[in-house]
């Protein structure tokens, strides 16, 4: 029996795109990063190619979960370009602002997980999130772990804002069976080069994540606040 291991990401920016059903010029976005925009990323790092099907074979039979720390807000905004003579039509594009996200995928085989956490810490092309101008922010691998994603669900603290509460409620989108689910989304790559994807089933339910910030926030705002007092 091989041993399971699972990579936790932070998936944070001023703005990311995750669409999954994005048409012509209107380019919407998901409320939450989608498993093909992660495998994407992971390809870039790798530096694999887009028809390089055993890697994205290995990717896609991984299993898949993300946890909304901080859920951001969708803006827009409208977009044009020229080639010579030819002017494209408009375009309107959407985009989350202010999110943070941590990404759970689990490995069939750890050496898998520990390779792809590799190539993220010293990429070959720029990871970006669902589109080139949103690099991410801060640290993007948190860890790679033993063991499957249940866990890992509440053991990893808030990656989120600043928080007063020592424990945070937070929406997780989750792989489920066909027999139990609650969305279905087509964003399991089956080829980048023909841009083929498959139905993923996804279940939402949500658990308490601990804030190891919060308690150190409150008293940095204590702090403060005694200080400004006028001394008697």
């Amino acid at each position: 029996m091989t041993a399971t291991a699972t990579l936790v990401l932070r998936l944070a920016a001023p703005m990311q795109a995750w669409g999954t059903t994005s048409r012509f010029a209107d380019r919407a976005t998901d409320m939450v990063p989608s498993k093909s925009g992660v495998i994407g990323l992971i390809m870039a790092a790798l530096g694999a190619a887009r028809d390089d099907h055993a890697t994205i074979e290995m990717l896609a039979k991984t299993r898949f979960a993300v946890r909304v720390d901080s859920p951001g807000v969708i803006e827009h905004d409208l977009q044009t370009a020229r080639n010579g003579d030819d002017v494209f039509p408009l375009s309107q594009r959407a985009y989350l602002a202010d999110a943070v996200f941590v990404a759970f995928i689990e490995f069939e085989h750890a050496g898998d997980a520990r390779a792809v956490a590799e190539a993220l810490n010293h990429p070959i092309f720029t990871p970006y999130l669902g589109r080139k101008a949103f690099l991410p922010t801060g640290p993007l691998v948190l860890g790679v772990h033993d063991g499957p994603i249940e866990p890992l669900l509440t053991e990893v603290s808030h990656q989120g804002r600043a928080h007063y509460s020592v424990h945070v409620s937070c929406e997780v989108h989750i792989d489920a069976d066909s027999s139990a689910y609650d969305r279905v989304v087509r964003d399991v790559p089956v080829s980048f080069a023909g841009k083929k994807h498959r139905d993923r089933f996804v279940k939402i339910t949500a658990v308490q994540v601990v804030n190891e910030n919060a308690a150190a926030d409150s008293r940095a705002w204590f702090d403060t606040f005694f200080e400004a007092l006028p001394r008697v």
